[in-house]
């Protein structure tokens, strides 16, 4: 059993963890958006950016809430120590900017492959953005709304590093070795069913590469920042107009 000094998680409760907000996701999508958005006539982009932070911030503060359970730490260094949140080494930095460039480099290779098979196989198209995401770019006034968008987008990366990994699994190496970053990336990618088969294809380089650094470094600061830079400009860019991705 977990201890102290050497916690674990099994893969029951890692399950429960990762099937308790999948289901608050699909929730939020289903039901939440769509009534924020037709029923209360607000711009689809608030829409998620309202509905996206009831998920996320209950994610860091369940982080930290359970962190604290098992060590009550009284101080930010035991927190830090908790969660696995600490500065980047050169080590760490050549992890991330590596992991991060592997990421885009597969998500490219997935985009090719689907445009010679949608052209050449009849395949259907791979979408590039999930219906429950998709809005026009903003322009005027709209473009107040990036500033709750960053909020959201805070909690959504610190949220998820330290729930995904500081926590999960940081406790699951202890129980699973070797491949616990398999088997969180795994649950990783389940988690994004709400959003459609499109996301989860199309992000499936981050599900595995994200989880394999931090087992490498154990430090869920490499997540934030392979998370953030993958997400935050791309998102900035199509938000603006500057990416046209046919929909968001």
């Amino acid at each position: 059993m977990k201890t102290a000094a050497n916690p674990s998680l099994s893969l029951f409760h890692s399950s429960v963890l990762f099937g308790l907000f999948t289901l608050l996701l699909f929730s939020i999508v289903t039901y939440v958006l769509p009534y924020l958005r037709d029923g209360q006539e607000l711009h689809p982009a608030l829409s998620w950016f309202i509905g996206g932070t009831f998920i996320f911030k209950p994610m860091l503060l369940l982080a930290i809430g359970l962190a604290w359970a098992q060590s009550r730490f009284t101080t930010w260094a035991g927190l830090r120590q908790a969660l696995g949140l600490r500065p980047l080494s050169r080590r760490d930095w050549r992890y991330s900017l590596l992991g991060l460039g592997g990421i885009f480099a597969g998500m490219g290779l997935i985009v090719g492959i689907a445009y010679i098979l949608n052209r050449y196989a009849n395949f259907p198209p791979l979408s590039m953005t999930p219906p429950a995401l998709s809005f026009p770019p903003f322009v005027g006034n709209e473009r107040w709304l990036l500033l709750a968008w960053a909020v959201m987008f805070f909690f959504n990366i610190v949220g998820e590093e330290c729930l995904w990994r500081g926590y999960i699994l940081q406790r699951q190496i202890p129980r699973l070795g070797l491949y616990a970053w398999l088997v969180n990336g795994a649950f990783w990618a389940l988690f994004h069913l709400p959003f459609g088969w499109s996301m989860v294809i199309m992000a499936a380089p981050a599900f595995l590469i994200v989880p394999f650094v931090f087992q490498q470094t154990r430090n869920t600061t490499t997540g934030i920042v392979m998370h953030g830079l993958m997400n935050g400009p791309v998102f900035v860019a199509i938000s603006l107009g500057l990416v046209n991705t046919g929909g968001m």
